[in-house]
């Protein structure tokens, strides 16, 4: 466990230096949604938000860092454009609402040579399909890391081959100023505001479970946060730990069943916080199977099976929403900005949303025909039902 825990500081370190790179230090916290630098058109589809053959500038986004322009073209047709998206993973809610983005992209610009692959976790996967995009001499690549430290010298080829370069969701380490751009998920900030509110919930006292994904550099960012948040509550205290099992061997319902095996009283646990929703379905499981009602859960990813228990029960508490679908949309508007040789922020911070039972409650009384409550990341959703934007925090 010791050596864990010199993990988190290692990374807290590397973290903070990756920051550099792409500062949220400029970022200001509530009004500034991607929802409104994507269009606050509510009708669901990125398609439908604007003409296939030319991008509007979108509105000022949560930006730092160096712009980026290319030479302009005055003949520019994205029809004609060669694109390669190279998606980390399409096996979760997350992913497949990546891809259902992307996807939505490719018709409103109205691209006819796409190449779309899925990495299923694996940087050595991805890398050699970002190594096989560079072959095709491709117009533009778009990526959503599989994992930012791992597929970065595959990365780099495409610098040196010239072929713009766009991230969402994470950057890619030792890249992070080098990449044409990048919209990224805060989830420093994701993690704060998630802690924060299940540690309201305690009473600010109580023994709390954790659930890390440490493996991966963009998503450890969550742990960090997390741990940052409860410095603020000295008498919450950690008393387990899990590390999430890239093989899958350990799962975390195996996780928490653990934990209630070591704290089988109530009040030996109170709750338990995961850095994803997984993490904390699976968790609930686990609490059910053992009576152990009182145990409190709190999640990322904002996914339509956490939004439903979040509503319908009274142990999943909250999940910090990554925009994930604003961030592609915002992405490739932008990419087909620079390709027309404007200037775009090498960087755009992602807001999150705060997804709770209240939120919920009044999102639902808010839908309209034809809406539905797990595409509240949708441009203009957040701001129409009055979700929660989590604050940006500074670290």
């Amino acid at each position: 466990m010791k050596r864990k825990w010199l993990g988190i500081v290692l990374s807290f370190t590397m973290a903070a230096s990756l920051m550099t790179g792409c500062s949220n230090s400029d970022s200001t916290a509530g009004s500034n949604s991607a929802a409104s630098q994507a269009g606050n058109n509510s009708s669901g589809s990125a398609a439908s938000q604007a003409d296939s053959g030319s991008a509007d500038a979108p509105e000022s986004a949560v930006s730092s860092g160096a712009e980026a322009s290319a030479p302009a073209d005055a003949d520019f047709d994205p029809s004609s454009l060669k694109v390669c998206i190279c998606i980390g993973e399409v096996e979760n809610e997350a992913g497949i609402k990546i891809q259902q983005a992307y996807e939505d992209m490719v018709e409103k610009y109205g691209f006819t040579d796409v190449t779309m692959v899925d990495a299923k976790y694996d940087a050595v996967v991805q890398s050699e399909q970002i190594e096989s995009c560079i072959q095709t001499k491709p117009d533009v690549i778009f990526i959503h890391p599989a994992d930012p430290t791992g597929i970065s010298e595959a990365v780099s080829h495409v610098i040196d081959a010239g072929i713009p370069v766009f991230c969402n969701e994470g950057s890619v380490t030792g890249l992070e100023d080098k990449l044409t751009s990048q919209c990224r998920t805060d989830n420093y900030s994701q993690g704060y505001a998630t802690m924060t509110y299940l540690a309201e919930a305690m009473g600010g006292k109580g023994k709390v479970g954790m659930c890390y994904l440490d493996s991966n550099a963009n998503w450890h960012e969550r742990d960090l946060g997390a741990l940052a948040a409860l410095e603020n509550y000295p008498d919450i205290e950690v008393v387990q730990e899990w590390f999430w099992d890239s093989t899958g061997v350990f799962t975390p319902r195996m996780a928490v069943d653990d934990m209630i095996t070591a704290c089988p009283n109530v009040g030996d646990l109170d709750a338990v916080w995961s850095a994803w929703d997984g993490g904390a379905l699976e968790g609930i499981q686990a609490a059910k199977a053992a009576g152990r009602t009182e145990l409190l859960f709190a999640g990322t990813d904002g996914g339509p099976e956490a939004c439903q228990q979040i509503l319908d029960g009274d142990q999943f508490l909250c999940s910090g929403g990554p925009m994930l679908y604003n961030q592609v949309v915002t992405l490739v508007d932008n990419a087909m900005l620079y390709l027309q040789g404007e200037d775009i922020p090498q960087c755009v911070w992602s807001p999150n949303v705060l997804l709770t039972k209240e939120g919920r409650e009044n999102a639902s009384s808010l839908l309209e025909d034809g809406e539905a409550l797990e595409n509240w990341d949708l441009p203009g959703y957040a701001e129409k039902w009055g979700l929660t934007i989590s604050p940006t925090i500074e670290h």
